[in-house]
């Protein structure tokens, strides 16, 4: 499998199983429609979390930006929320959701994804 191919595959599906988490562990946050709504999230956060970097210049994860990366992790779950049926998130799940994404960041080897 090509390198690309497969570091996006691996993105996707770490992002799958953080949105799983989330979702599992936060009031406020939830997906129904099965594992395509968390394709379709992953995917989702994947594209909104890379543009909103791009557009603020920002790099790190929400664990190494403190507030704002938790800030922005909040805004990503949240027009998540907005754009995929089937996966809803209220303001405060947003909020509550980004520091548990945080702690699955620390948790999940990111090693992978190099």
């Amino acid at each position: 499998m090509n390198t690309n191919l497969k570091n996006i595959v691996l993105r996707v599906v770490y992002a799958m199983i953080a949105i799983a988490l989330v979702a599992f562990l936060t009031p406020g946050i939830s997906a129904r429609g099965g594992l395509k709504t968390y394709l379709f999230a992953g995917l989702a956060v994947g594209i909104i979390h890379s543009v909103l970097t791009d557009m603020l210049d920002i790099r790190d994860s929400a664990t190494k930006r403190g507030c704002s990366g938790c800030l922005i992790s909040a805004l990503v779950l949240y027009l998540t929320g907005m754009i995929v049926s089937g996966f809803r998130v209220t303001i405060f799940g947003a909020l509550i959701g980004s520091v548990v994404i945080g702690i699955v960041e620390m948790i999940l080897p990111k090693s992978l994804l190099k």
